[in-house]
């Protein structure tokens, strides 16, 4: 009964909240295909987005001097210890 009453008020009677609860009923009702194709576009953005934060960390973190300095260190640990190994055998 309510609801009946509400759908037959005019917008500026009422709230914010079920403005929006009739624009979006509207809106999927007239323009499903647009409103899909949105939400769509949105998405990809967003994964763009989280992309290009997960490419710029990675790049960083190879090119960070720290991180390559203790990896070249590591390496000529490595290296000297191989050549102690073929030395002592």
């Amino acid at each position: 009964m309510i609801d009946k009453w509400l759908k037959t008020l005019p917008l500026q009677y009422l709230g914010p909240a079920e403005r929006e609860a009739r624009r979006v009923t509207w809106q999927q009702k007239h323009a499903a295909a647009e409103l899909d194709a949105r939400e769509r576009l949105a998405k990809a953005q967003a994964a763009m987005a989280n992309a290009a934060t997960i490419a710029l960390r990675y790049v960083l973190d190879l090119t960070d001097a720290e991180i390559v300095n203790k990896a070249q260190a590591s390496a000529k640990a490595a290296s000297d210890a191989i050549a102690a190994a073929k030395s002592a055998a």
